[in-house]
Order: C-alpha cells, then structure tokens, then sequence
C-alpha cells in the first residue's frame, strides 16, 4: 500500500513537473544571460545579455559582449607587399527578435532571429614584415622609404546584421542552458566582413 502511495506521489509530481515546462514560455518571463562562445582564430568570447519575452513565440534580446582574436592582414604599400599579424580586441551590442517555431519535450525551445550589431574594434599589432616587390616597381622613380603608418590598422566602429539560431533548454523555472549560432555580416568593417560565432550560456529568469 504504502509503495502504491509512493508510485502515485512520484507521477503525479512527475506529471505536475512536466507541465510546468510547458509554461516556461510565457509572456512577460525575463531573463539575464552569460554565454561562452569561439570562432576561427578567436582566443575569447564573452556576452552578457537580457531577454523579455513579447509572447509565447516571440522575445527581444539585447546583449554586449567582448572578444579577443587574431587577424592576418596581406596588403600593399608602394613597392612594398606588407604582412601583418593583430591581435583584435572587439567590443559589441547586439539587439535581436527571436521567433520560437519549435517546441520539443515541453522544455526544449528552437528560434530564429535576426538583427542589428554594432561593434568597436581596437587593433594591436604583433608583428609586421615587408619587401619590395619588382612587378610593382615604377623604373621613373625611386623606391620610398617604408612608412610602417601607411599600412598600420586603425581602430574604429563598424555596423552590421545578423541572424541566429537559438535552442532554449529549461532546466527548472528559474535556470534556462542557451545554445547558439550567429552569422553577422558587417556592411562596414576594417577586418573580416563575415563572422560566425557558436556560443553556449545560460539564463536566469524571473
């Protein structure tokens, strides 16, 4: 009798449990996150954003994040073909609507979304090697000296749009595990204009 009781308690908490997922998703929840991600040539990625829910299928994220990477740069100055190696740090925001098109196990979520991305980008350079290449050389002048802020990366802002893939893990009601893919492409930038970031996180509601 007693197992009976016993039986009975744990399915019902089992089933009370298992509908309370299904109200995770509601309008009105909010949340703050913390994410880790990398990408090619990337030593760190660091976000940290906020989310509201708008309804059940759609919320607004607003995040900013740091990251820490590497860039190779092949250019030309006069006579002079230049290889240089930065190391880039970048500071974001980005403002995002997801749109959630999929629900698994009453705790799993999938979105899509898309928005804006601004960033700052501060090169420091690491190493710089020139040479003067023949087939650039003009006969009727002679080679200037080389000029290494002629060539040197500056910082700047740059803007873009990304998309996301978001898939959303409810742990309990207070504790949701983030995993992400970002596409952004800059209209605008000193370094790469396409980035892809995979990112994991998790979020604290209330």
């Amino acid at each position: 009798m007693i197992k009976t009781h016993a039986i009975l308690s744990f399915l019902i908490c089992l089933i009370s449990f298992t509908t309370a997922h299904a109200q995770f998703h509601f309008k009105g929840l909010k949340g703050i996150s913390v994410e880790y991600g990398v990408q090619p040539n990337l030593d760190e990625l660091y976000s940290i954003g906020y989310q509201t829910f708008l309804s059940k299928r759609f919320q607004i994220e607003i995040s900013g994040g740091y990251e820490r990477g590497n860039y190779s740069c092949l250019t030309t100055y006069a006579a002079y073909r230049v290889t240089s190696e930065y190391g880039i740090n970048t500071f974001m925001l980005h403002e995002t609507i997801d749109y959630s098109f999929l629900k698994l196990f009453r705790h799993v979520y999938f979105s899509i979304g898309a928005g804006l991305t601004q960033t700052y980008q501060e090169p420091d350079l690491s190493s710089i090697r020139y040479k003067i290449d023949s087939s650039l050389l003009d006969t009727s002048e002679e080679v200037p000296e080389f000029d290494q802020e002629e060539t040197t990366l500056n910082e700047g802002f740059t803007l873009g749009g990304h998309a996301n893939i978001l898939t959303e893990v409810y742990l309990c009601r207070y504790l949701t595990l983030l995993a992400r893919y970002r596409y952004t492409y800059f209209l605008k930038n000193h370094y790469d204009q396409q980035v892809q970031q995979a990112m994991l996180g998790i979020r604290f509601n209330f």
